[in-house]
Parts: structure tokens; C-alpha cells; sequence
């Protein structure tokens, strides 16, 4: 059975976004569907509730924690949607990153490194 994933990211770190669906894609005995909303689409003009009906849909909220969450708007509007849907919250800390920010620390149920094995096991655990 196929989960539903929506995934929070900044669009200026869009290869985070593309690498850990990459990696969904790749993973053998994982099925996944994206509701997230990327690159391309114009978040700006859709409404907030086409948002919040994708997070709705959504088995598990990831949010790929770099430290543009912070300064992002849309992540923390995001995430409070994700709270708000009582959808279980992940945190993906990109490749290489030391910082998580506070705003993913204090929603995720989990922060995980990047590391295909340990996403989609608490995606699974989680969902």
C-alpha cells in the first residue's frame, strides 16, 4: 500500500527536494505518492486550503530540516498545518547539515539523518 507523503521544503534547496524523492523512488518495497507542492507550482496563488488538503491526504508530514525552515514562512505555516491535521511530523536533516532548526526540533516526532533506511522506516512506523 502506497504512502501518501507530503514534503516541506524550501524551493531555493529544490535539490534536497529532488534527491530525497530520489531516494523514495529508488528504495525497493516502497511505494510512495507526492503531495508536496513543487518547484513550479505557484504556491503564491494557491489557496491555503489546496495546501491543507494535501497535507490532509498525507499519511506522514516530512519536512527537510535546513535552516531555511527558519526564514520560511511557508514551512512554519506548514508545519503548524501539519499539527493542526495531527499528522505525524518527521525531520530530515540534509546531507552534511550540523544544524537543525528549532521550529522542526519542536514539531518532529523524529529527526533523522539523511539515510534512506531510517526515513522510510520511521515513514512506516510512524504512518
Amino acid at each position: 500500500m502506497a504512502k501518501h507523503i507530503f514534503i516541506s521544503h524550501a524551493w531555493n534547496k529544490d535539490s534536497n527536494y529532488q534527491n530525497l524523492t530520489d531516494l523514495f523512488d529508488k528504495k525497493k518495497y516502497f511505494t510512495w505518492e507526492d503531495h508536496s507542492v513543487p518547484k513550479g507550482n505557484k504556491i503564491h496563488t494557491e489557496v491555503e486550503n489546496e495546501i491543507l488538503g494535501r497535507i490532509h491526504i498525507s499519511d506522514c508530514f516530512v519536512v527537510i530540516a535546513s535552516m531555511d525552515a527558519v526564514y520560511s514562512d511557508w514551512i512554519k505555516k506548514e508545519i503548524i498545518w501539519a499539527q493542526v491535521l495531527d499528522k505525524p511530523i518527521l525531520g530530515i536533516k540534509p546531507w552534511g547539515a550540523e544544524k537543525v532548526p528549532l521550529v522542526v526540533q519542536e514539531a518532529a516526532i523524529e529527526v533523522l539523518n539523511w539515510n534512506t533506511e531510517s526515513i522510510v522506516e520511521a515513514i512506516r512506523k510512524y504512518s
